[in-house]
């Protein structure tokens, strides 16, 4: 781990492109900075704040970032494949096409996020709260998603193919036109969740869910 980095941080608010790959940036702010296309592969971000950034297409491939603050923060087409995103917070973030793929996201706070066409095949987001969030054409294959809240979130088109939503809260969830394949809904709650023209609703699995004959 790289030391001596936060020197980059304080000359000034550009930072376009800038690497800090296996930096230690604990508890460093970023806060309103542009790190667009800026490089931050195997840092230490833990407790650091990128909220309010201009952060479109940067990296931080397999960053630790537990509780990382990334609220409001633009981070179109960034790449954090296989990062620890524990307890992190992307609240209102523009997140479309963004990689978490393989990510971990427990306990995350991602609520009226834009997510269209983001790739989360494997994410590990498991008691996360993804309210009222648009993840149209998502890719959420085999993401575990165990007790997550997801209420009134639109997951139009997304791929969910093997995807877990044990006990997850669905609440007015919309899955129109998804791949549902294989996903398991065990005891989640389904009240007012639409899954019109939805692919695999047959073969995915709805023991003790809440509504599972409010199914359409």
């Amino acid at each position: 781990m790289r030391a001596g980095c936060g020197a980059s941080v304080r000359s000034g608010t550009d930072l376009f492109g800038v690497s800090f790959a296996s930096c230690d940036l604990r508890g460093v702010s970023f806060e309103g900075k542009l790190l667009e296309r800026a490089v931050f592969d195997g840092a230490d971000l833990t407790a650091a704040t990128v909220s309010g950034t201009k952060a479109g297409y940067a990296s931080f491939a397999a960053a630790d970032a537990p509780t990382l603050k990334g609220v409001r923060a633009m981070l179109v087409g960034a790449n954090f494949k296989g990062a620890n995103l524990k307890r992190s917070d992307f609240s209102g973030s523009e997140l479309t096409d963004v990689s978490f793929e393989a990510a971990r996201l427990h306990d995350a706070t991602l609520d009226d996020a834009v997510m269209s066409k983001a790739k989360l095949s494997g994410a590990v987001l498991s008691d996360a709260s993804l309210k009222r969030v648009n993840c149209g054409q998502c890719k959420l294959d085999r993401a575990d998603l165990t007790r997550a809240v997801l209420e009134f979130s639109d997951f139009t088109g997304a791929n969910l193919a093997g995807a877990s939503f044990i006990k997850a809260n669905l609440l007015g969830v919309s899955f129109k036109d998804a791949t549902v394949s294989g996903a398991d809904f065990r005891g989640a709650v389904l009240d007012s969740v639409d899954f019109t023209g939805a692919v695999g609703v047959a073969d995915a699995r709805f023991d003790q869910a809440s509504s599972p004959l409010g199914r359409r």
